[in-house]
């Protein structure tokens, strides 16, 4: 599984991608986090929560992406 995530960012690097995040829980030195350029990390061994953590971030960057248009701050 990971590997495949590996192999992603490799191809993202070839077709000269500017930045490569990766999202991963666990152990903090690993391949994933080796193979992009920026990477958010929970340092938990609890499934659940690493990715809940992860959801979270994503949609708080979609917040900043998107908020202020679809729905502005009261």
């Amino acid at each position: 599984k990971s590997q495949n995530i590996v192999n992603g960012c490799k191809a993202a690097k070839k077709k000269k991608f500017k930045k490569i995040i990766t999202l991963t829980g666990h152990q903090k030195n690993n391949p994933v986090s080796k193979a992009g350029n920026i990477n958010f990390h929970v340092q938990s061994k609890a499934y659940n929560l690493v990715e809940n953590v992860h959801q979270i971030l994503l949609l708080s960057i979609i917040d900043l992406i998107i908020g202020n248009e679809v729905y502005p701050v009261n």
